[in-house]
């Protein structure tokens, strides 16, 4: 993948203990567990130490690069740790060397199906303590996007996660209401025909683009890097991820969340996409208010501003990083 300018090479990190797993979706296996790539067989991509770890019965795939302080980036519904690749090599320029937890959340791209029943948001945060438990890493910088911005809230509430910065972007501190209907409906025997027609439209260019936006919310789809359109291409073409993210929007409540904003601890900068209209400037706006340390920041862009145009995102957690840890 063609990367930003500011983007440095990336150095693997090898796993101290890791669950082995699966192949890795290159093919690619090491005795020690790891793996290493984060697309396809077929594309160039930076290598990254790719842990499979079992948490109650749950695998997770967690994508791990670099040195340093943790940096911890979660991803939001539909996507997977992919949707970070442009951003982690502007955060490495704009805040050094720094170890890059990425995981993919339970039932998206790589990792397993939630093996937990009840409620999503509690089991992926609680998973998600357990996991960097595993790895012996606590976050310096937390990042979350979208849903995954919820995850990052619920672990400060629920799990000890204790950061110097929290971050979201586009954080859907509310229910998306028009996927969550749609999920109820969808059972299991219309994935397979639905997820190949997707698959097909995804080869065809512009036409693709539009309809991959509808069904993942993404407004600014079409104007996204190519490799992040065919890695979304990708993961709509995979029944098994489908799957996944659909029991997500069906079994999704961040309304405890939403009602606890108040008493988030730390320092927060909410970011907000201009043209975003999954989750608009006001509903950021609102959340903002209603946690005690928090910062709005409104950016050119929409849904997924942090792929399209990675570089001030980046340098705006570095600054505002620097200003919590001054203060502590």
């Amino acid at each position: 993948m063609a990367l930003p300018m500011c983007c440095p090479k990336v150095r693997p990190l090898r796993a101290r203990d890791v669950s082995r797993g699966p192949g890795g979706s290159d093919g690619s296996t090491r005795e020690d567990g790891v793996r290493h790539g984060w697309y396809g067989r077929n594309r160039k991509r930076k290598r990254l130490a790719q842990h499979d770890i079992d948490i109650r019965g749950t695998r997770w795939r967690v994508h791990v690069s670099g040195s340093g302080p943790a940096v911890l980036l979660v991803h939001g519904t539909g996507s997977s740790g992919h949707s970070f690749a442009p951003l982690i090599p502007c955060l490495r320029e704009h805040l050094g060397p720094r170890t890059f937890v990425v995981p993919d959340l339970p039932g998206h791209r790589e990792s397993g199906a939630l093996a937990e029943a009840g409620p999503a948001l509690p089991a992926f945060s609680a998973g998600l303590a357990d996991v960097l438990r595993h790895l012996e890493l606590s976050p310096e910088l937390a990042v979350g996007h979208s849903a995954g911005a919820a995850v990052v809230a619920s672990m400060t509430l629920a799990s000890g996660l204790d950061a110097a910065l929290y971050v979201g972007v586009a954080p859907a501190f509310v229910p998306f209401p028009r996927l969550q209907q749609e999920a109820g409906k969808l059972s299991a025997r219309w994935l397979a025909p639905l997820s190949t027609r997707l698959a097909r439209l995804a080869g065809l260019g512009a036409s693709a683009a539009s309809t991959l936006a509808d069904v993942l919310g993404v407004e600014a789809f079409s104007r996204l890097p190519r490799e992040q359109r065919d890695a979304y291409a990708e993961l709509v073409g995979s029944p098994p991820h489908l799957e996944g993210v659909l029991t997500m929007l069906s079994r999704w409540d961040v309304g405890p969340v939403y009602r606890a904003l108040s008493r988030l601890p730390g320092r927060w900068l909410l970011v907000a996409g201009k043209a975003d209209t999954a989750v608009p400037v006001g509903q950021v706006r609102r959340a903002a208010r209603r946690i005690s340390r928090a910062q709005l920041s409104v950016k050119p862009g929409g849904h997924v501003f942090h792929e399209q145009d990675p570089d001030p995102l980046a340098q705006e957690i570095a600054q505002e990083l620097k200003k919590s840890i001054d203060r502590m």
